[in-house]
């Protein structure tokens, strides 16, 4: 259990998380954030998603905690993780500020 609650695990066909269409909030790129309580940097960033660069990749599948500047931390399944690089999938979508 995480802060009293189970661990959410969920996967979503690669068709319904490809979202390049989605509006990438720009302003946020290379902002530092916290990715499972480890400094991280902020690739790209929209409602559903983001691409983190770690220090370490993440398994595919993985259920992370991704700590933003602004807001309550969110949780997001691993799509992609290569050389420190992960594609995360927000549990739900979260706003800007």
């Amino acid at each position: 259990m995480i802060g009293g609650h189970k661990p959410v695990s969920f996967v979503a066909p690669t068709e319904e998380v490809e979202r390049r269409s989605e509006v990438r909030w720009d302003q946020f790129a290379g902002c530092v954030v916290g990715l499972e309580g480890n400094m991280a940097r902020l690739h790209d960033i929209c409602a559903w998603g983001a691409r983190v660069e770690a220090r370490r990749s993440y398994a595919i599948d993985e259920t992370v905690r991704l700590d933003l500047p602004w807001g309550a931390p969110v949780r997001a399944v691993v799509l992609a993780s290569d050389d420190g690089l992960s594609r995360l999938r927000f549990e739900f979508p979260i706003e800007p500020f």
